[in-house]
């Protein structure tokens, strides 16, 4: 005798068999030695009826109890034992259709005869039996697998019938698969957004099951718009016009069905593929080609995406060999040409909105050689400056920064020291209007001092002591800017370097008002979440700390705030637990929370939320998200400040050559319409860029602001934040 357990619970574990026998049904005795699922009735039982306990565990609990009671009593043993026998020793015929699914019946059952009225156990064997399952009861053969791709193949295979003496019997089976046709597999994308100015919408594949040959069709409303290729490519006929759509219903989304047949079956797929209106690239056009001394050229500029407003005209030069320098004092769009310009090239740049985005610029090749023209990625012939107007309250409008002095501010910091670029970075959040550049320490870079030909600067406040930043550097500053205001900031430390310019950021907040944000001064990546937090957050300011120790310089500030409220960004490795507890204890009465992740790229993540939760932000229409790589400390720092010019934006981390999962993620969240990418390719590659423009609304796009060095960067962004003369 032989039972099997289920439980439509789930999978059964640690059970326990128990047999008993009574004369009555009334009173069990336990049978002993009798603990597992078989028995085999001794002379003893006959006459008495018996029954089965078990116990056991599954996954809605333990301690589970069933029981199993035979309604007959155990007959006498005969004085003979009859083996089972088939009705027929000829192979049994079956048959089964190749999409028949796991469980299926296989025909009838192939079930054995006994005189002896034994209960009968069945088996299967032979090659091919893990296709197929049989019941042991009923003889009932099932199939176990999938068998598509088996057509027409036969399997032989063995029914075993056995009773509870061990007499058995067999008979072959041979299972027939049927070949049945099948329609053909289509996979590829169902939605599909493109840029206007592609032609390629996506790549479809399929298989077909009998491997017949596959035929590609369209249909749908807009078939005629598009083409697929034997090489399974889905395509426009042209080139996609966002501003003159040639849909059905002209909204831009073109609906096709895309087709795969056998000649017998045919699959369908409707794919929907929307057209994003993209930033047409403007032109500038000159008047004249060769210009002479005493010649009036004017400069035209068009935009494709029209309502130009905000103009701004800059004329440049250059010599065959050199790089292109602003001329001093033309700032508009007609340039008398001096005997000083001879043996130049000469264009003009125009910086100015339309009706796609503010801040975009052009430039013309003109003069006495064809000249190339700032480029962004795709090759085009403009480059937007600047992803969004120019924000002049400074640090989400929570006053603070450097006062008393009217106009523009440029922050100057070591490119390659990075907890000056962080101060700087932060500082200038906190200051309207301000930009951040970088220099060499030895040197002012020739990229810098071009930048302050064309750019009035009234306050320029340097970063760091002598060792960062020479007096050499500064006394260039003095002689590119005689007007403006330079002041070094500097402390024995970068602790105190650090703290001595929250004060000034800091100065005319009300005592209580303070946000202070503290990190590690040693650790690029949390400086750079610090600062994008002190660009958003009123009344902040960021400064430093050792790992293990809370300084005296920080002591006394916090003790002369009174903050509102203490962020800490950053692990225990890099700002200790001994460090917040200090904190707490010097402001006991404030709230102190640390911004935490477990990489650089999800803590920049975790601020990105923070800010969310903590600011008012803008419509999905108008998010603004800036992407940096999280291992470049000076694309950090520009990153950082350009965020504090960007109204509402958020600055998130790229890894090295890839887009991590808490950046998707948040910009899967935010959907902005907007992403800036700050830095070139061996920073964040082009593939990285591809990832993110594909997780962006329609509409969505990408731009890249880099330079040929950090500095380049650095100067390339102040020149979209800073006003023109």
């Amino acid at each position: 005798m032989h039972l099997s357990l289920s439980d439509p619970d789930g999978s059964v574990t640690g059970t326990q068999w128990s047999w008993q026998r009574s004369s009555n049904r009334v009173s069990w005795s336990t049978i002993s030695d009798a603990t597992s699922s078989s028995y085999y009735p001794t002379s003893g039982d006959q006459g008495r009826y018996l029954r089965v306990n078990v116990s056991y565990n599954d996954g809605e609990g333990d301690n589970k109890t069933e029981r199993f009671t035979w309604n007959s009593a155990v007959r006498a043993e005969p004085s003979s034992n009859t083996a089972p026998y088939f009705d027929s020793t000829a192979a049994a015929q079956r048959s089964v259709p190749e999409t028949d699914p796991a469980g299926y019946a296989v025909g009838p059952p192939v079930s054995a005869d006994d005189d002896d009225d034994d209960p009968l156990v069945y088996s299967l064997s032979g090659v091919g039996n893990g296709s197929f399952r049989i019941d042991a009861t009923t003889g009932q053969i099932r199939t176990h697998a999938p068998l598509d791709g088996y057509p027409g193949q036969a399997f032989h295979l063995t029914v075993n019938a056995a009773d509870p003496s061990g007499a058995r019997a067999q008979r072959p089976v041979t299972i027939t698969v049927q070949d049945q046709p099948q329609a053909p597999v289509l996979t590829g994308p169902r939605v599909v957004h493109i840029d206007e100015r592609n032609t390629e919408v996506a790549l479809f594949g399929a298989y077909d099951p009998d491997r017949s040959a596959l035929s590609w069709s369209l249909g749908g409303p807009d078939e005629d718009d598009l083409q697929i290729s034997t090489r399974r490519e889905l395509r426009f006929q042209q080139f996609p016009d966002a501003n003159a759509p040639a849909d059905a219903n002209l909204d831009n989304t073109y609906e096709v069905d895309v087709r795969v047949s056998d000649g017998s079956f045919t699959a369908m797929q409707r794919v929907r593929i929307t057209v994003a209106d993209l930033d047409e690239f403007g032109n500038v056009s000159l008047s004249e080609s060769q210009p002479t001394p005493g010649t009036a050229v004017t400069a035209t500029l068009s935009d494709p995406d029209g309502d130009i407003a905000n103009l701004r005209w800059e004329w440049q030069r250059k010599r065959s060999s050199g790089e292109w320098t602003p001329i001093p004092r033309s700032a508009s769009n007609t340039y008398i040409v001096t005997r000083s310009d001879s043996g130049y090239s000469l264009r003009a740049e125009a910086v100015y909105d339309d009706d796609h985005g503010p801040v975009k610029s052009a430039s013309s090749s003109g003069g006495s050689s064809t000249t190339s023209t700032t480029s962004n990625d795709n090759g085009s012939n403009s480059q937007t400056i600047s992803s969004s107007r120019l924000n002049t309250t400074g640090g989400g409008g929570g006053g603070g920064g450097i006062d008393g002095v009217e106009g523009t501010t440029l922050f100057v910091a070591n490119g390659w020291s990075p907890a000056d670029v962080g101060v700087a970075a932060a500082f200038a959040a906190r200051t309207a209007g301000a930009a951040v550049i970088y220099t060499e320490g030895d040197r002012l870079p020739a990229a810098v001092r071009a930048l302050l030909d064309v750019r009035t600067v009234h306050l320029i406040p340097i970063i760091g002591g002598e060792t960062a930043v020479s007096e050499a550097v500064r006394q260039s500053l003095a002689a590119s800017e005689p007007f403006a205001d330079i002041k070094r900031i500097t402390g024995a430390t970068g602790v105190e370097t650090s703290v001595r310019a929250a004060r000034l950021a800091l100065d005319g907040t009300r005592t209580g008002d303070a946000v202070l944000i503290v990190v590690n001064g040693w650790s690029p990546p949390d400086i750079g979440i610090a600062a994008t937090l002190a660009a958003r957050l009123p009344y902040s300011a960021v400064v430093y700390t050792e790992t293990a120790e809370l300084g005296a310089e920080l002591r006394q500030l916090i003790a002369d705030t009174s903050p509102n409220s203490i962020l800490v960004v950053g692990g225990t490795a890099a700002v200790s637990q001994t460090v917040e507890d200090q904190i707490r204890a010097a402001a006991p009465d404030t709230g102190v929370e640390r911004i935490n992740g477990t990489s650089r790229t999800h803590t920049a993540q975790l601020a990105a939320q923070y800010l969310e939760q903590h600011s008012t932000p803008l419509p999905a229409n108008e998010r603004v998200v800036i992407v940096a790589s999280g291992r470049s400390p000076p694309d950090i720092g520009v990153a950082a400040a350009l965020s504090a010019r960007t109204p509402g934006a958020l600055v998130v981390y790229t890894a090295p050559g890839m887009l991590p999962a808490e950046t998707e993620e948040l910009l899967r969240l935010v959907q902005p319409r907007l992403v800036r990418i700050i830095g070139g390719t061996n920073a964040i590659p082009t593939a990285v860029q591809n990832e993110i423009a594909a997780l962006l609304p329609s509409g969505g796009r990408t731009q890249r602001t880099s330079g040929q060095t950090r500095i380049h960067t650095s100067v390339n962004v102040a020149r979209g934040i800073l006003p023109r003369d």
